[in-house]
């Protein structure tokens, strides 16, 4: 019990053993059974409440949920499960014997002692045939976990039962609300309870233990279970959601050989199921070339055998290009093509030339100076900043108009040109120049030169940072200028070869990075990317339509203006 059982209590938060596993997570059991006419007189031969059922069967699934067994590393020998793992049965615990007694006599102390019975006279007889003390004990506890399980099984039918009736009842949305949430294992799949979104109730496959198939005789129940969120069938949602099981029960170690068939199964549903359900949230998890689960677009899956393959993570080699290819692993054929053929490389500027010509001192500089180092420059004072030098770099263009967005949207992550650039898929200052699209050499000459370009020489003053000053906010700048999409990442984290970018993309050269002129050695890089008359809209297209906050402008022509972000 939640709290400790009172001697005495009303008899509206009192029911009869027969009920205890209905309503024992939230009602009192009365110490012993009372007849029908005692029951009729103090209200307990009608149905428990639909709010007590609902507890009830919530309770049951968190004590008895199905757990995940950890992958053993494919190097490593699997170790032997336990004989009352939940791939068997459902063990016994203090806590759950506590829930509810048995489901067919109905007194909660009899069950316990009853189970301790049926354990006792099990180890009893099998001692007796001569077996090792661990087999008896261990067999004693399977056969006490199956009757558990079959005493679980026949309460869930009795709750399902009586929640099924209440659906088009007075009681109806109480019934829907009670299992909104989608963290509650409800669903009983006789190894546990398990999320409604790993359950379905028809599969032509079998993918246990990471998706189920909700059993049979539970199937008269359909209309309960589709308001607690099981589907007819499995989506590609339910795939993916296998997938990051597997990642999860591997923790980053390889797959065994079974684990591996199954998730190259998995994946093979997945890429046939996304034409019919659409493309989840999220990127899809897939093994490496060394049986790891990792993010799709991570990996490349190897079409042409001649490029070189060096310092990039490929797919495994048994995961077909066609599925790779849907679940967003990228080739390897074509990034080669995007980078010979629509990428050029820029100048760039490190981060330790951004504080010499912002003027911010390093950290080592800073602390020198002052004992009780304070950051040089506040997010405030940095926004300000930026935004008057914006405004004087726009004047200098002779623009009338600067229009500012703030873009708070959340845009897509899976179709984008680096994975580490999904770090700047989130909220971002927007700006529109318009009637002017900069040249690929203005651009690069605000940001990298002393000298100004000739589209504002003679219009700015001489220690102007122009839009250098958009490192003070960001540590990626991206323009939208003509034909083309550029990216400036001075500290080479985002646009690198192995693009393994940081977590979030809030830090600038005002805080942490850049402190010694570089971020860990690596080399400032900007790259353009001739997007207009090409498939990169397409290929990438996570990638652009952060654009779409330019009311007016459509970046799958020539753009005359100049976008930032």
């Amino acid at each position: 019990w939640a709290a400790r059982q009172p001697l005495l209590a009303p008899p509206r938060v009192v029911r009869p053993p027969a009920d205890a596993w209905l309503v024992g997570a939230t009602l009192h059991i009365v110490e012993r059974p009372v007849g029908q006419a005692l029951q009729a007189a103090l209200g307990w031969n009608v149905t428990p409440r639909v709010s007590v059922l609902a507890a009830q069967l919530i309770e049951m699934g968190r004590l008895h949920a199905y757990q995940l067994k950890r992958i053993a590393p494919a190097e490593a020998p699997v170790e032997a499960a336990p004989a009352a793992s939940l791939e068997t049965a459902v063990p016994a615990t203090t806590e759950s014997t506590a829930v509810a007694g048995d489901a067919g006599s109905g007194n909660a102390n009899a069950s316990v002692a009853e189970g301790s019975d049926v354990h006792r006279s099990s180890t009893v007889a099998l001692e007796a045939t001569g077996k090792p003390a661990t087999s008896v004990t261990a067999i004693a506890e399977d056969v006490e976990a199956t009757a558990l399980a079959k005493s679980i099984d026949s309460a869930v039918h009795k709750l399902y039962n009586a929640l099924s009736a209440a659906v088009d009842g007075p009681e109806g949305d109480l019934v829907a609300m009670s299992f909104e949430r989608p963290d509650s294992p409800c669903v009983w799949v006789g190894a546990g309870f398990v999320l409604p979104g790993v359950a379905a109730l028809r599969s032509e496959g079998d993918f246990r233990p990471y998706l189920w198939v909700v059993p049979e005789p539970l199937h008269q129940y359909v209309r309960l279970l589709a308001l607690m969120g099981v589907m007819e069938r499995f989506t590609a949602q339910h795939y993916a959601s296998g997938l990051a099981a597997i990642a999860t029960a591997a923790g980053g170690s390889p797959l065994d050989d079974d684990s591996l068939a199954l998730a190259l199964q998995l994946a093979d549903c997945a890429a046939d199921a996304l034409a019919t359900h659409g493309r989840p949230m999220g990127p899809f998890f897939v093994p490496d070339a060394a049986g790891v689960m990792t993010p799709s677009p991570e990996l490349f899956f190897n079409d042409a055998e001649w490029l070189d393959a060096r310092g990039i993570e490929m797919a495994h080699g048994a995961l077909p290009q066609s599925t790779a290819e849907a679940l967003g692993v990228r080739s390897l054929r074509y990034a080669h093509e995007v980078e010979a053929q629509l990428t050029a490389a820029l100048p760039c500027p490190s981060p330790a030339e951004l504080r010499e010509r912002l003027g911010i001192p390093t950290p080592q500089a800073q602390a020198q100076a002052d004992a009780a180092p304070s950051p040089s420059i506040s997010p405030e004072d940095a926004a300000s900043t930026f935004l008057f030098e914006l405004l004087e770099v726009a004047d200098a263009l002779g623009l009338r108009t600067v229009r500012l967005v703030l873009d708070a949207r959340q845009h897509p992550a899976q179709s984008l040109l680096q994975p580490a650039l999904a770090a700047f898929q989130g909220p971002a200052l927007c700006v529109v120049l318009p009637e002017v699209a900069l040249s690929t050499e203005d651009l690069a000459a605000l940001l990298c030169s002393r000298a100004q370009p000739p589209s504002v020489r003679g219009r700015t003053t001489a220690y102007s940072a122009g839009l250098q000053s958009a490192f003070l906010v960001s540590e990626l700048l991206q323009v939208v200028s003509g034909n083309s999409t550029y990216m400036f990442d001075p500290s080479g984290t985002y646009l690198g070869a192995g693009g393994a970018g940081a977590a979030t993309g809030s830090a600038s050269v005002t805080r942490g990075r850049g402190a010694s002129g570089g971020s860990g050695g690596a080399t400032p890089r900007a790259k353009q990317y001739v997007h207009v008359s090409s498939d990169l809209l397409s290929t990438f297209a996570d990638q652009f339509v952060v654009w779409s906050f330019a009311d007016g402008y459509d970046i799958r022509s020539h753009v005359n203006a100049t976008l930032l972000r």
